[in-house]
């Protein structure tokens, strides 16, 4: 069977920060066809925006382990603050608390 890949390129940060803010107005798939990337790149972009590692991983810490703990942070703020937010009026209590 024949490989159906392109050859590898390396993308640019000013490229991936393209992608990225395609990615606000489009779908993955429709955002790879248009850089001509396979969509599991845009996907892996699209992750490394959402922990903060756009260019490269943290030292020592596997890419997996980031966005394990990123998934256990988000967890836990959904279960601990969404019924405190709701419950108290948060943006009230910021407009209340504004230094003048």
């Amino acid at each position: 069977m024949a490989s159906t890949s392109g050859k590898r390129c390396t993308l640019s940060i000013e490229q991936k920060l393209k992608i990225l803010e395609a990615l606000k107005s489009k779908k993955a798939d429709d955002v790879a066809k248009h850089f001509n990337i396979g969509y599991s790149t845009v996907k892996k972009i699209r992750q490394n925006e959402e922990v903060g590692i756009v260019d490269k991983p943290m030292p020592g810490v596997s890419h997996k382990d980031v966005l394990m703990h990123l998934s256990m942070v988000r967890k836990y703020l959904e279960e601990n603050f969404t019924d405190y937010n709701s419950y108290y009026d948060v943006e009230d209590m910021i407009d209340k608390t504004r230094f003048n």
